[in-house]
């Protein structure tokens, strides 16, 4: 079930490539990360695409947090769909929390890079804000390309939804 948080907030600036709910504040859709969560990769999608995607997934599983799928929704499951469009150079991706979509820049060829990109904006549709580079490291520092998921997310993870148990 997509759980709604109004006390969560992201950034209005089109920040270093990512850029957060173009209207407000308030991050509306987040994921629970701890339910199922499929991840709807657009049917034109490239080969490098999906690979990204896949990627992006594997990182997130790598620090137990194998709920995210690329799949269909099922009846009633919490689903983020990826777009991949054009946009300015400056721009890697976006979360839309009022719809539930990532949209990831279709210019970032670089395969590595547009999988951490997909990360972090998963990350946003878990309910992950960004988080200054001098506070730590982490997927979610602004216009990062290269940092992947890593423990100090788990944590923040946790710390938002407490420890998944099966």
């Amino acid at each position: 079930m997509v759980r709604l948080r109004s006390t969560l907030f992201l950034s209005l600036a089109l920040v270093g490539g990512c850029a957060s709910a173009p209207q407000d504040t308030t991050l509306d859709i987040v994921n629970d990360v701890c339910e199922p969560t499929a991840v709807i990769a657009p049917s034109d999608a490239s080969d490098g695409e999906l690979a990204s995607i896949d990627e992006a997934l594997a990182m997130w599983s790598a620090l137990g947090f194998d709920q995210l799928e690329r799949a269909a929704p099922a009846d009633g499951e919490q689903a983020v769909s990826i777009v991949f469009q054009e946009a300015a150079e400056m721009f890697h991706g976006l979360y839309d929390d009022e719809h539930g979509v990532v949209y990831i820049n279709s210019k970032l060829t670089d395969d590595h890079q547009r999988a951490v990109t997909v990360a972090h904006e998963l990350g946003h549709s878990l309910g992950l804000v960004h988080v200054d580079p001098g506070a730590r490291i982490s997927v979610m520092n602004p216009a990062n390309l290269v940092v992947e998921p890593n423990g100090g997310d788990a944590e923040e993870l946790v710390a938002l939804w407490g420890a998944c148990v099966d």
